[in-house]
């Protein structure tokens, strides 16, 4: 947190920089036009985020699990990537006879709906994940939906309350440190006693030519069609190679890596060759009064002790009650439960209560259930928990056989708990990231069509016109909804393929797929749309307010956006940058998913995306004369 508020204070507002020993340039906040209270303000947005967020869940019952623990670093670097767009904005807008409200309204106009579309998705990619069948990661997005709505909630109300007063302070002359000190309007800035007097530096205006040479190079169609074809093949591979990611969470990466328990597995595995468990066969329900389940039960539990993998086969109850009646001399009644009661009150019994369950405890005449055990090997090296599940399914064949219906047996390992997660995790992801991209897709439209209901209530007002105004009007209505349409499925297809690209990452690193994975693929859903909704937006108001044509759009968004897109993406990295030296493989696991998901997000944002806008995007034919097109960006200076 403390890394993600210094970068912010020295990035956020105006810099000066300092000459040290007549050769090194450090850039320093400048005093006044500096934003260092502010970027300490964004990083509280995220704390109150945070608190609320978890007390919200909290308050609703929702269990806080070990995973949930990350999401504060998660929250910090995609929330303050807001505060970024927020800022950036109202320094690029022009001060005009309204004063400082006309610029706020303008920022507001341009940044609002971006920071709500965004915060938005994010919310609703990480809702449609609770419904998960895996209960960490319904708990993992429970409180994530709740901390990233309360992060937007505090955005445009707290944040934006506190920029009001932060430029305030500026008009005033005031530190940006203690926000009371008035500064004069030449000040030195004196580091060391060769430090000189600094000076205004012109590394925006250097940072924005920048992005205007990449726009013009990376638009360029033989760049753009090589491009393209890197991306595709990228996916393309990403679809043929995934499938083959291993499934699974072993025990030992979600330990430390210094735990003793992580030497125990080694040697279990090296020595022994897996880890010997006890499975439970569970019968329900059977009267075993009756000489012929009796027989059926025993002849169960000895094919089940012939199956593979049988380390050996264990007394069940039956074998001890037989040796008591046999020594009480009972062996002959009638009933052959007359004993049980005595039985598990003796010393020959006492410890196999949890085997049997009577129906009437006073008497224990009758059962209402009845297990045996067998110890397996399993864990071996080379094989999934999954790859566990066919002993299961051979002992329901087992009992199925020998007269135990399917409805009246159970058959309970804690590892085949795992195997089952496993087996069913592909489906779950490929469901739960589906609706995700649908929610993501649903979302953005109702927030985009918003801003084009000014065009609908234009065309409303446009009935007393003649014929020709009201007709173009309504041209540029659909136009405009075919626009954002198009846009809409730009964004579905993007995130899709970064949905993808992040699996390959992950295959490539040798990760497997787990809950860990899965939570992260439904939280790259929602990270990975900000950086496309950012660059869509400003390409969708160079359209529709400025009349460029769409490479033209194309660059200007990259101009407007790109120094935007590219500080959000690096504070998000410095928020979560910590994970790289945790010592367990999961929270690693989860540093490099998430790492993993931002260079994704950003090359797509900043490299694929603009290419589709810029060449695939259909044109309003009625408007080709009206459309501005590069000579006349450059010749008036946009």
């Amino acid at each position: 947190m403390n890394l993600v508020g210094f970068f912010l204070s020295l990035t956020l507002g105006g810099t000066r920089t300092l000459k040290c020993c007549g050769f090194l340039k450090i850039p320093f906040p400048d005093l006044v036009r500096g934003r260092f209270t502010l970027a300490w303000m964004g990083v509280m947005v995220v704390g109150l985020a945070t608190g609320a967020g978890f007390g919200c869940a909290a308050l609703f019952g929702v269990t806080f699990h070990s995973i949930c623990s990350l999401m504060p670093l998660v929250a910090l670097g995609v929330q303050v990537d807001d505060c970024i767009i927020t800022v950036n904005m109202l320094a690029k807008t022009v001060k005009g006879k309204g004063g400082f409200e006309e610029r706020f309204g303008k920022a507001a106009r341009e940044s609002g709906p971006c920071v709500t579309t965004t915060s938005m998705t994010t919310v609703v990619a990480f809702a449609l994940g609770i419904p998960s069948a895996l209960p960490g990661v319904s708990f993992f997005c429970s409180y994530a939906a709740s901390v990233f709505f309360f992060g937007w909630l505090f955005q445009v109300t707290f944040f934006w309350a506190c920029l009001v007063i932060d430029e305030q302070r500026i008009e005033r002359s005031r530190d940006c440190i203690t926000c009371c000190i008035r500064v004069p309007a030449k000040t030195a800035i004196v580091e060391d006693e060769n430090a000189t007097t600094a000076k205004p530096t012109n590394h925006q205006s250097s940072f924005n030519h920048g992005l205007k040479i990449y726009g013009n190079v990376l638009l360029h169609p033989v760049v753009a069609g090589i491009v393209v074809l890197l991306f595709v093949c990228l996916t393309a591979a990403a679809v043929a190679l995934v499938g083959n990611t291993p499934v699974g969470l072993p025990l030992e990466d979600i330990l430390p890596d210094d735990s003793f328990i992580r030497a125990a597995f080694k040697t279990r595995e090296d020595v022994f060759g897996g880890q010997v468990a006890s499975v439970t066969v569970v019968v329900k329900d059977q009267d075993f009064n009756d000489l012929a389940v009796r027989t059926n039960f025993i002849d169960a539990s000895n094919q089940v002790a012939a199956l593979t993998d049988v380390v050996v086969k264990l007394p069940t109850w039956m074998d001890s009650y037989d040796g008591y009646k046999a020594a009480t001399g009972t062996t002959n009644r009638a009933v052959y439960l007359d004993k049980m009661k005595d039985f598990l009150a003796s010393k020959y019994g006492w410890s196999l209560t949890s085997d049997v369950k009577c129906v009437d405890p006073d008497k224990c005449t009758s059962l209402k259930s009845a297990n045996f055990r067998t110890l397996f090997m399993m864990s071996q090296p080379g094989k999934t928990l999954a790859e566990e599940l066919p002993i299961r399914n051979a002992i329901d064949k087992v009992m199925r056989a020998n007269q135990f219906p399917a409805d009246k047996t159970v058959v309970h390992n804690g590892l085949f708990m795992f195997g089952e997660t496993d087996l069913a995790m592909w489906s779950n992801i490929l469901q739960t990231c589906g609706f995700a991209l649908i929610g993501i897709f649903v979302c953005v439209a109702i927030t985009s069509s918003i801003a084009t209901s000014f065009l609908i209530t234009l065309t409303g007002k446009s009935t007393k016109m003649n014929t020709m105004i009201f007709s173009s009007l309504l041209f540029r209505l659909s136009y405009f909804i075919l626009l954002t349409t198009i846009l809409f499925l730009y964004f579905f297809n993007t995130v899709a393929m970064i949905e993808a690209d992040l699996l390959l990452a992950a295959y490539l690193s040798g990760l497997r797929v787990n809950s860990i994975s899965y939570a992260c693929l439904v939280m790259a859903g929602g990270l990975a749309v900000d950086y496309c909704v950012h660059l869509g937006h400003a390409f969708d108001h160079a359209v529709r307010e400025e009349n460029l044509d769409n490479k033209a759009a194309a660059r200007k968004a990259i101009t407007r956006m790109g120094a935007s897109i590219l500080q959000g993406g690096l504070t998000t990295l410095l928020g979560v940058s910590v994970l790289a030296a945790a010592s367990s493989v999961a929270f690693r696991s989860f540093f490099l998913y998430v790492f993993t998901t931002i260079i994704l997000g950003v090359a797509h944002g900043m490299i694929f995306l603009p290419i589709l806008l810029g060449y695939l995007t259909p044109r309003c034919c009625g408007d080709d004369g009206d459309k501005k097109d590069d000579s006349s960006v450059k010749n008036s200076g946009g």
